[in-house]
């Protein structure tokens, strides 16, 4: 009678294990942010570029979106109503601690044609759906993005 009673506790007992492990994934590690942690779909939602001194929404007639996968990031801006895409930059991308480096391969769009052949180094924080992303571009100018899990 016992041992048929336990068996169902079995299964519970291990959902709660795995349950434990993704929150634990979840969280920004003191020893830095994690492959598996950045690994989706992210939207830009405020950003601070230049001098500016306060963060500004991204206007809602337009998108951006950052994939990642293991070993490489893309990203494409496109018009919210038209779906016209007007830039699009990409390439691999190295992780140590918090230090993000995108380095970038391919490119449209006035801006990125510069950043082509050139590393992107910043200083990033990630929670669950959050990612802050912080640094210089190889051309000096400062950048500053909160981005949102989307996936």
């Amino acid at each position: 009678m016992l041992m048929h009673m336990m068996k169902p506790a079995l299964p519970l007992a291990l959902l709660a294990v795995a349950q434990c492990q993704i929150m634990a994934q979840a969280k920004p590690s003191s020893q830095g942010i994690k492959t598996s942690q950045l690994i989706g779909t992210w939207r830009v939602v405020s950003l601070k570029y230049g001098r500016m001194t306060n963060f500004k929404p991204w206007p809602q007639t337009s998108v951006m979106l950052k994939h990642i996968t293991p070993s490489h990031w893309s990203m494409v801006t496109y018009d919210a109503k038209s779906g016209q895409v007007t830039r699009v930059a990409g390439g691999t991308y190295l992780l140590k601690g918090n230090v993000y480096q995108e380095n970038v391969q391919y490119g449209l769009g006035r801006d990125i044609k510069g950043l082509i052949g050139k590393p992107q180094i910043f200083n990033d924080q990630v929670t669950a759906t959050r990612w802050h992303h912080t640094g210089r571009l190889s051309q000096g100018e400062r950048i500053e993005e909160l981005w949102v899990r989307v996936r």
